[in-house]
């Protein structure tokens, strides 16, 4: 099929193509109301490595993204949720209930670090469905990465957490993402509804949500009935044949009738 042919096709698949993408908004809509709404709080944290004058300085750069790519992946950890626990800030523990395992899978889930390739920046998102306890374990990570860091770099006093941005929070949520899930749902839509049509273009393999007007569809089996039924003098003509056959057996049955109705029927049959 050439793409001339397959454009003018798709100019025919208009109820197809409007079924698809109804279809994927419909779960696109579903699947975002089904989601809890979580308020978003940012911070960036620097690290800073303290090493001799004579270190070059392209060593000096590679261990500060060894740090800060460490200390990113050490938030996720069970032993670093334990400590901003215990850090003393308000947060609420209920909301991590469960076993070590759902609490770290939940942890995992709110909070989010990431280090900036070269540069000993780390940023910190932290997911929560009420806003003031998302500020809340932001700061908290902050203060436990600040405190705890040797515990983890084995560079002693060596390494200092610098706070670049105190915690930005969001003032309405940011999960889940609509715009973004109704964007995906066009893409995809258009997508499957068009390799849909090119693997199936036969029309009885149309989509429509909604079904034919009764008009239209009654036009169509006229349309497509045989010949003589079209034709209105020939139905005509057979709805009236059974009058003229009562009329025939109305007649006075005398022996010359008699004998004329039954070549008649003769004729008849």
């Amino acid at each position: 099929m050439s793409i001339h042919e397959f454009l003018k096709l798709l100019g025919k698949k208009t109820q197809t193509i409007v079924s698809v993408l109804a279809i994927f908004l419909a779960v696109a809509i579903i699947f975002s109301a089904v989601q809890p709404f979580k308020y978003d709080s940012n911070l960036q944290l620097l690290t800073i490595i303290s090493f001799p004058s004579n270190v070059d300085p392209y060593t000096a750069s590679r261990s500060n993204q060894y740090v800060s790519d460490l200390l990113a992946r050490i938030v996720s950890s069970g032993s670093f949720y334990q400590q901003v626990e215990q850090s003393g800030y308000n947060i609420d523990k209920n909301y991590f209930s469960g076993t070590s395992k759902q609490q770290i899978k939940k942890w995992n889930r709110t909070v989010k670090a990431r280090s900036i390739a070269d540069t000993g920046v780390i940023m910190v998102d932290v997911y929560h469905t009420d806003r003031g306890q998302a500020e809340e374990i932001a700061k908290a990570v902050a203060y436990t990465l600040q405190t705890t860091n040797s515990q983890y770099d084995g560079m002693a006093n060596g390494v200092q957490i610098k706070i670049i941005d105190q915690p930005i929070t969001s003032n309405y949520p940011v999960l889940p993402n609509v715009p973004i899930n109704l964007a995906l749902a066009v893409l995809f839509g258009v997508i499957f509804s068009f390799s849909y049509i090119y693997l199936f273009p036969e029309k009885k393999y149309d989509l429509r949500l909604w079904p034919k007007k009764k008009e239209k569809v009654f036009s169509e089996i006229a349309m497509t009935a045989p010949a003589h039924i079209q034709n209105h003098e020939q139905a005509y003509v057979m709805a009236e044949a059974p009058t003229e056959v009562a009329d025939i057996d109305e007649m006075e049955m005398t022996p010359e009738n008699f004998e004329n109705s039954g070549n008649m029927n003769n004729i008849l049959k």
